[in-house]
């Protein structure tokens, strides 16, 4: 067994002794230390820490029994072999060595091949002992593995089986629900299921909410328990529910709990406990508690979480429970709706109609079920494709319209139609709502009052007419009547003078019929998809250095770019018709200034802002700013604001009117925006080389 790795101490007085012995054990490749007295011995024991010490029995300090008992005393030392060294080897000095802790004796002097074996096997005994040991060791650790991992299957095992009955607690909560929509007709059963799978001597469920006229209280009890009264109870003593459910779950109870509490607790037999919120439509609604009364009963994780996905469930079951009464509900209001109401899936089948449909349609209910939208939505002007609708519909947009549409009979009636699109589960649209309202009785009085309101502006306008084509016709009369009578007399600067003075009046007339013939040039209209981001650096670049030469400032403010249908030529009119009226409103302001703002109103509407810092308008004014021939100026005809009016209306766009009397103006011009980007050409707005500006 030569191996460098072996240390070996030799404790000696004899140097002599200790060369030969040195010499030895260092040829047979150990590694040798040595000292020549007890106390060095020890020491060089404790540092070195060698596998086998060779020990002389006389030493000049100590017996060297004296000094095997001390090293079988140090924690150290006490595991190192030890062979005696005695020059007299007595029966009672190697009865003691053994007893002392030795391995062996050594008789002086020694024989090598004695030497080497006695070391060799004491070394070997070493490692023997050490590898029992370690053997010891691996099977004390392999035998308390093995009790932990019995002791895991076991707590496994329980806890599998508790968990058994925690699933089965969940899964019968779903079940029982799924099959009702009244959840009071089952809550007791449900309660008394649960508390028997999850061991609890008291399980209930308690309303907050405040609909409820009697807030309720559903409660279960095992047979034979001690607890009088529930947790819940207890805590909102304490505080408000609201304030107790602030976290997901009670625990409790808690021992940071006012002393009144904890001692009402102890009173009602309630040693642990867990309450859960339950929500319906995200509001505090109620909650289920569980009470037991073994003080060491504890609510793990797993058994928590469960429970909270129970309480989900009856709150989820209990908003089933309202929306089925609220279905009722609506359902027996649609039946009594004097409108036709129908409901179609996503493929455009009805698979509903109200009695009201009748009355509407002329069909009865259940001919209607079944029927595609198509087919009973007919548009004697062919506007309508239903697909396309129902298409746009179904993306989350809302449809409005009007049309003439076939009675059962064959009679054309008119009706406004609205299609809303439905949402289910997932918030996914999945049917469609059709409501139709006969509008033939509205269209036949608005036909009244329209032709009632258009012999008032009919006479309106001709009054108008002859006032201001009477005045400039009895200037040019009075005009003509001096020069017939002292055309003799009359210098020819005066006779130019009065020529000028009435061609002024006849381009004034000209200019009144040219505004009559603008009001109605654009009747028909072609509407197109136009870019007004464009649209308006066009126009602004058009006449902004016209506004220069006139001392007038133009800026441009574009929120985001939005498309509109409408008639380019009309729109282009209409803004040179306000830019005439803000240029003649700036006349006396100090520094003129015109500014225009594209901004989204919402997702339907833009607005174009065309605002100045001029003279204002007075409240009175703007009520009567766009009725025909109403002027604020000497020469102004009234017409400009009412084509403005005109132009705007029929391309489906509303204009209305900002501003107090010197504090400038605002006009809003409100547009129906279009969500398909299509980019349009705006060049082809007739270009002018000068604004045109003129006194409407």
């Amino acid at each position: 067994m030569k191996n460098k790795k072996f240390c070996i101490l030799l404790i000696d007085d004899d140097s002599m002794i200790l060369s030969i012995l040195r010499y030895i054990l260092e040829n047979e490749q150990y590694r040798v230390v040595d000292a020549q007295n007890a106390q060095d011995g020890l020491r060089l024991a404790k540092e070195e820490q060698p596998d086998l010490i060779l020990l002389d029995i006389n030493l000049p300090d100590m017996s060297g029994f004296d000094a095997c008992l001390h090293l079988k005393r140090q924690q150290e030392t006490n595991g190192i072999p030890i062979i005696f060294l005695t020059a007299t080897g007595t029966e009672a000095n190697e009865q003691r060595g053994f007893e002392e802790g030795a391995v062996d004796f050594l008789c002086k002097p020694v024989n090598k091949l004695q030497l080497c074996t006695r070391v060799m096997n004491a070394l070997d005994m070493k490692a023997s002992q050490q590898q029992l040991e370690q053997q010891a060791i691996d099977m004390e650790r392999t035998n308390s593995l093995l009790k932990e991992s019995l002791a895991v299957q076991q707590k496994t095992s329980r806890h599998l089986l508790q968990r058994d009955h925690i699933l089965s607690a969940v899964n019968y909560v779903a079940k029982s629900f799924l099959k009702t929509n009244n959840w009071e007709e089952i809550i007791t059963k449900v309660l008394k299921y649960i508390g028997q799978n999850v061991d609890s001597e008291h399980v209930y469920l308690k309303t907050f909410e405040s609909q409820v006229a009697q807030r309720r209280h559903y409660t279960w009890y095992r047979d034979n328990n001690t607890i009088t009264c529930s947790s819940v109870d207890l805590l909102t003593i304490w505080k408000q529910p609201i304030e107790l459910f602030s976290e997901q779950a009670i625990i409790g109870p808690d021992e940071h709990l006012p002393s009144f509490l904890l001692r009402e607790f102890k009173i009602h037999n309630i040693n642990t406990c867990l309450i859960l919120p339950i929500y319906v439509y995200k509001q505090l609604w109620g909650c289920i508690g569980f009470d037991c009364s073994l003080s060491g009963r504890s609510w793990d994780t797993p058994l928590v979480e469960a429970m909270k996905t129970s309480s989900e469930i009856i709150g989820t079951a209990v908003q089933r429970t309202f929306e089925s009464r609220e279905r009722t509900r609506l359902a027996a209001a649609i039946n009594e709706f004097a409108d036709c109401v129908l409901m179609a899936d996503k493929a455009g089948t009805i698979f509903y109609a109200n009695p009201a449909c009748t009355k509407v349609t002329g069909y009865l209910p259940e001919e209607l079920v079944g029927q595609k939208l198509d087919q009973v939505q007919f548009d004697q002007e062919a506007r309508f494709d239903c697909q396309q609708v129902l298409h746009a519909v179904a993306q989350g947009e809302e449809w409005h319209g009007e049309m003439k549409n076939r009675h059962k009979d064959g009679a054309l009636y008119n009706e406004s139609v609205a299609i809303i699109p439905v949402k289910g589960q997932a918030n996914r649209i999945n049917s469609f709502c059709v409501i139709k309202h006969d509008q033939t009785e509205k269209k036949r009085l608005e036909s009244i009052a329209e032709a009632a309101n258009l012999m008032d502006n009919v006479g309106f306008v001709f009054s108008g007419i002859r006032h201001e084509l009477g005045n400039p016709l009895n200037s040019l009369k009075m005009a003509l009547s001096v020069l017939l009578r002292q055309l003799d007399d009359l210098s020819l600067d005066k006779i130019r003078e009065f020529l000028d003075r009435s061609m002024g009046e006849v381009k004034r007339m000209e200019y009144l019929l040219y505004s009559l013939k603008n009001f109605n040039v654009l009747e028909d209209q072609e509407l197109a998809l136009t870019d007004l981001a464009a649209f308006l650096k066009n126009f602004k670049r058009m006449h902004e250095q016209d506004l220069l030469e006139n001392g007038v400032k133009m800026d441009l403010h574009i929120e985001r770019n939005v498309q509109s249908m409408v008639d380019e030529r009309a729109l282009h009119q209409v803004f040179l018709n306000l830019l005439t009226n803000s240029v003649n409103a700036l006349e006396k302001t100090l520094d003129p200034h015109i500014s225009l703002y594209l901004v989204q109103k919402d997702s339907q509407f833009a607005q174009i802002i065309f605002k100045d810092n001029g003279c204002g308008v007075s409240d009175q004014v703007k009520q009567q700013l766009f009725k025909p021939f109403f002027t604020t100026r000497a020469k102004g005809t009234g017409l400009g604001l009412t084509i403005v009016k005109k132009m705007l209306t029929s391309m489906n766009c509303t204009v209305h009117i900002q501003g107090k009397k010197g504090q400038g103006t605002q006009i809003i011009i409100t547009l129906p925006v279009e969500k398909v980007r299509v980019k349009k050409d705006v060049s082809e707005v007739p270009q002018r080389s000068s604004t045109g500006l003129r006194n409407h």
